[in-house]
């Protein structure tokens, strides 16, 4: 996701400018004590939320540049008038304050603004969604599908909601402040706002929807009741197969699968074990969806992976890592086979004195590890 962000930014020339004023705010605030108080105390007198302003549109987790951008939309009254009595005192920076004041008072800038900041947005709510333990591949589609849909509405809206010339009269106020147009303040150049939004748009569905992964879905697809097709009649030959194909790529057992999807077929209602067993619980809902599942598992890693623990081999950190990751808390866990064997093994620990931990419940169990 942040890839395709970043595929769009250097696909589209004018967006730097944006980039460059937020790393700016970013490094004034961040390293000035003083400046940050100053601007605490205006933002309490115009009765302003204060929000920290971040670097955008970088490779960063795309959740962090839309609430950077939509800090700035709340803060900028306080930041405005900020800058404005910096660039009207004796400061030594005061002409780069007044170039930031010059900016924010641009009507395209804040159109600009607005946009990135809807659809940053949007793409912070699929990037949030995606990560959620139970998301499965299908409702990952779904996520995709709709955040493509809304940024072509923010695409078909661009003359009517971002035009704000077109919405307000000659005299543009901004949240107390009055903007002016582009011909009265040289230097910035807004970006083809249309081309930025096709190439979002484009670059999700190249990067994030792979033939492949086409195939897969339209397979598991043949599980979903709500995607069948209307009026078709046991057999469904195209269905049989997809199941077929399913339990051929992820080494499923297909012995007697043909039947049980048949049933499956004629009453959705009435799941049979071996389609629930196999299909809907063994793959449907254990498929991971994103790169967060790598990432929990390098977290799980630098746990696992300490001085105490360096010695073991690398089967042994790999097996408790799998544990970590994908294993049931403890009281779902049935121990008495491992105990056996470790007693068999004369292997047993004296030490009983365990950290008390919290009680997972059976409704807090992820898809997969009901699986196991």
């Amino acid at each position: 996701l942040e890839l395709a962000v970043s595929d769009t930014i250097k696909a589209v020339d004018g967006t730097q400018p944006i980039e460059d004023f937020f790393g700016r705010i970013y490094t004034i605030y961040s390293q000035s004590a003083k400046l940050q108080r100053e601007l605490k105390n205006i933002a309490a007198e115009l009765d302003v939320q204060l929000r920290k302003v971040d670097k955008i549109l970088t490779t960063r987790w795309v959740a962090s540049s839309s609430r950077a951008v939509e800090s700035f939309w709340r803060n900028y009254p306080a930041l405005y008038k900020h800058f404005h009595t910096l660039s009207q005192s004796n400061d030594k920076h005061k002409a780069t304050y007044a170039g930031l004041v010059k900016r924010m008072e641009t009507i395209e800038f804040v159109e600009d603004v607005a946009i990135m900041k809807d659809c940053l947005g949007q793409l912070s709510i699929l990037s949030e969604s995606l990560q959620k333990d139970r998301t499965t591949l299908l409702k990952a589609s779904d996520y995709l599908q709709w955040t493509i849909n809304a940024l072509e509405k923010i695409k078909d809206s661009l003359e009517t909601k971002y035009e704000f010339r077109n919405i307000y009269d000659s005299s543009v106020e901004f949240k107390g402040v009055e903007l002016k147009s582009f011909q009265s303040r040289t230097g910035y150049k807004s970006f083809n706002r249309k081309q930025f939004l096709q190439g979002l748009i484009d670059n999700l569905q190249r990067r994030m929807i792979v033939s492949s992964e086409k195939i897969l879905l339209n397979q598991i697809e043949s599980l979903c009741p709500e995607k069948w097709s209307r009026g078709e009649k046991i057999p469904w030959l195209k269905g049989e197969q997809d199941v077929i194909s399913l339990c051929e790529r992820f080494n499923i057992n297909a012995t007697g699968i043909v039947t049980s999807y048949r049933e499956f077929f004629n009453d959705p209602r009435n799941i049979p074990s071996l389609v629930e067993e196999r299909l809907l619980k063994g793959l449907i809902q254990i498929v991971p969806v994103s790169s967060a599942e790598a990432e929990r598992g390098f977290s799980q890693m630098n746990l696992v992976c300490t001085k105490s623990s360096s010695s073991m081999s690398v089967s042994h950190l790999s097996s408790l890592m799998f544990i970590s990751i994908n294993g049931p808390p403890v009281q779902f866990w049935e121990a008495s086979l491992a105990v056996q064997q470790w007693l068999e093994h004369h292997k047993s620990a004296e030490n009983n004195q365990t950290r008390k931990m919290k009680q997972t419940t059976e409704a807090e169990l992820t898809p997969l590890q009901r699986f196991f």
